[in-house]
C-alpha cells in the first residue's frame, strides 16, 4: 500500500490567512521510506475533524500562551491508514487503521529520583477514595458543543438521570434535545446572574433536593468561586489512557456519535470547511473532511437497530449529484459486515426495478460511501412500517391495507420480481401524493429475485404475500387472536402446526426448481 496523493496540509499564518500547501515529508520521501526514523510509521490521513482550537488559531491568532508566530499547519483530530513502517516497529503493520494522538512527546518516562521499590510518596492514612458515580445520579453539563454532546451521550449510557445541559446558543440546545431526547435543556440568559441561573438548574433537576451530583464544565470558566466553596475539581489535560476504553465503548454500540457529523468536505474544500465550522449559524456540530464528494447534513438520525441505516437532513447548499433540489432529506443504507453479496443484490434490484422507483420502492440516487463503507443513497419516503403501524393509533381498515399490499405485489409481479423477505418491517404505509390517497412501499431489497422463468409454484410467493402479511399484522394488532395454519406456515412463524398438517400445506415443487429446498406432495 503506497500513498498516491501529494502530502499537503491546511496552513495559517500570523496574518490569519488560511491556505492549502505542500507539507513535509514529500511524497517521494514517504514512498522510499527515507523520512522515517526509529520507532516511526507514516499514516495516510483519511478523515480529520476541525477542533474549536483550530478555529481560534485561525481567527484569533492563538489560544492563551500558544500564539501563531509563523506558518502553522492545522488539524490534530485525525484518523487514517498506516502506509509505511520503520523496521524497528513491530506493533503496527501496513494497512492498519489508526487514530492519531498528537500530544505524545515522550513514549516512555519515569522520575529519575524514584526507586522501583517505592510503593507511594504520600502518607497512607491521608489517601482518600473518590467514589464512582452511581446510576441515577443527576448531572449538569455546561456547554452543548462537540465535547458537551459527547459527555451527554456518555452520561446517558452510564445511567445518569436527570441530565441537564446548558448553552447560550438555542440551536445547539435544540440539537442536544434531538441527540438525547431525555436530556433537559437550559438556555443561559444574558440578563441573569449566577444565583438565578443556579436556581433554574435546581428547578429543572426536580426541586430543592435535586442538586447535580456532578457538573461537567465544557465551556471554560472562572474557578476561584469553586475554590471559595471548597468544591472538588478534577481536571482532564491528556487522554492517552482513555483511548482503549473509548474504542470499546464505541464498538459495543453503547453510544452513537455518528449524528455529530453534520458536514463532510473533500480536502480541496478545506477553506470552506473552516468557514462552516466557524459560523454559528451553519448548523455544524462537527465537520469531517472526506476525500470525495461532499454531502452536507444539518442532522443525522440513526433509524435502524443494526446501525446501518441513517436519515440525512440535507443542508440547502449541499452538493446534490442526482438528488432533487426539492429533497430535504435522504436515506443512507450502509453495507453490513460480511454482506457484500447481499449489498450487490440490493443495488441490482433497485436498478432493475427502475420503473417502480418512487411508486413501489424508494428512488435510488446512486452508490456512495459513508463512514468508510459502501452505501446506497435512497429517497426518504417518510412512511411507517407495518410493524409500528400495528401498535399505533392509526385505525386503517384492514381491507384497505390488504388492497395496498396486493397492488404493490401485483406491480412487482408485472416486473417478474419475486420478493422473499416478507416481514412487516419491510413494508411502509406512505401517502400517495399523486392520488391523494395512501399506498404501501417496499424496502430492503436484498432478497428480491428475478428468475428468467417463473415456475408454477413460484407464482404463490407474491400472490399469497398480502394475506400472509395481513395475518402477521392482525397478530401484532391483537396478540390474542389465532392465526390460520396457512398464514402461519407462509410467514414462517408456525410453532404449533403438526407435522402432518405441515405436509398438507406444503406447496408442490416443480422438478426443475433447485433454488429453494421444500417438501413435495406424494
Amino acid at each position: 500500500m503506497s500513498p498516491q496523493q501529494p502530502n499537503q496540509g491546511v496552513y495559517i499564518d500570523p496574518a490569519h490567512n488560511l491556505y492549502i500547501a505542500d507539507a513535509e515529508p514529500t511524497l517521494e520521501q514517504v514512498i522510499d521510506g527515507s523520512s522515517l526514523e526509529e520507532g516511526e510509521v507514516t499514516v495516510a490521513i483519511k478523515y480529520s475533524g476541525i477542533c474549536g482550537s483550530d478555529v481560534h488559531f485561525w481567527k484569533h491568532g492563538g489560544i492563551g500562551p500558544w500564539v501563531v508566530k509563523d506558518a502553522h499547519i492545522l488539524g490534530h483530530e485525525s484518523a487514517g491508514v498506516v502506509v509505511k513502517v520503520h523496521p524497528s516497529v513491530t506493533s503496527l503493520a501496513i494497512g492498519d487503521r489508526v487514530a492519531v494522538e498528537p500530544h505524545i512527546s515522550t513514549v516512555s518516562w519515569s522520575p529519575a529520583d524514584l526507586c522501583e521499590s517505592s510503593s507511594g510518596m504520600v502518607a497512607q492514612d491521608r489517601v482518600s477514595h473518590i467514589p464512582a458515580r452511581r446510576i441515577g445520579d443527576p448531572v449538569l453539563i455546561c456547554g452543548a458543543g462537540p465535547i458537551g454532546l459527547v459527555m451527554l451521550e456518555c452520561c446517558r449510557a452510564a445511567g445518569a438521570y436527570p441530565i441537564v445541559i446548558s448553552d447560550i446558543n438555542p440551536a445547539r440546545l435544540e440539537f442536544a434535545q434531538k441527540f438525547v431526547p431525555a436530556a433537559r435543556t437550559l438556555l443561559v440568559r444574558a440578563d441573569e446572574d449566577d444565583k438565578q441561573f443556579a436556581a433554574r438548574v435546581v428547578e429543572l433537576m426536580g426541586g430543592e433536593d435535586s442538586e447535580p451530583a456532578i457538573a461537567l464544565e465544557c465551556t471554560g470558566f472562572p474557578f476561584m468561586r469553586l475554590s471559595e466553596r471548597e468544591i472538588d475539581l478534577q481536571f482532564q489535560q491528556r487522554y492517552v489512557n482513555m483511548w482503549p476504553r473509548a474504542i470499546r465503548v464505541l464498538s459495543s454500540g453503547m453510544i452513537d456519535l455518528s449524528r455529530l457529523i453534520t458536514h463532510e468536505f473533500a480536502f480541496k474544500d478545506a477553506p470552506k470547511a473552516f468557514e462552516t465550522a466557524s459560523d454559528p449559524n451553519s448548523g455544524s456540530i462537527k465537520t469531517i473532511q472526506l476525500d470525495g464528494h461532499e454531502i452536507l447534513a444539518t442532522e443525522i438520525e440513526l433509524i435502524d437497530p443494526q446501525r446501518t441505516v441513517y436519515r440525512f437532513k440535507l443542508s440547502p447548499d449541499s452538493h446534490r449529484h442526482t438528488i432533487p433540489k426539492t429533497a430535504t432529506s435522504i436515506i443512507i443504507k450502509q453495507q453490513k459486515d460480511d454482506w457484500e453479496e447481499e449489498f450487490e443484490d440490493e443495488e441490482m434490484a433497485y436498478k432493475t426495478l427502475e420503473l417502480l422507483q418512487g411508486d413501489v420502492i424508494p428512488y435510488f440516487y446512486g452508490r456512495g460511501y459513508f463512514d468508510g463503507r459502501p452505501a446506497l443513497i435512497l429517497s426518504d419516503i417518510n412512511g411507517i412500517n407495518l410493524n409500528d403501524l400495528a401498535h399505533s393509533n392509526d385505525n386503517i381498515p384492514e381491507d384497505s391495507l390488504q388492497a395496498y399490499l396486493e397492488e404493490a405485489f401485483h406491480k412487482l409481479s408485472r416486473q417478474k420480481a419475486l420478493y422473499w423477505d416478507q416481514k412487516l418491517d419491510n413494508f411502509l404505509l406512505c401517502n400517495d401524493q399523486g392520488r391523494g390517497d395512501r399506498k404501501v412501499m417496499v424496502v430492503d431489497l436484498e432478497q428480491m429475485e428475478f428468475p428468467s422463468r417463473i415456475l408454477p409454484w413460484q407464482h404463490s410467493i407474491n400472490e399469497e404475500a398480502p394475506r400472509s402479511l395481513m395475518e402477521q399484522f392482525r397478530d401484532k394488532r391483537n396478540p390474542r387472536r389465532t392465526s390460520s395454519p396457512l398464514a402461519l406456515w407462509l410467514s414462517g412463524h408456525d410453532e404449533s402446526v403438526s407435522l402432518s398438517e405441515r405436509e398438507y400445506l406444503a406447496p408442490v415443487i416443480h422438478p426443475e426448481s433447485t433454488t429453494r429446498p421444500a417438501s413435495t406432495l406424494a
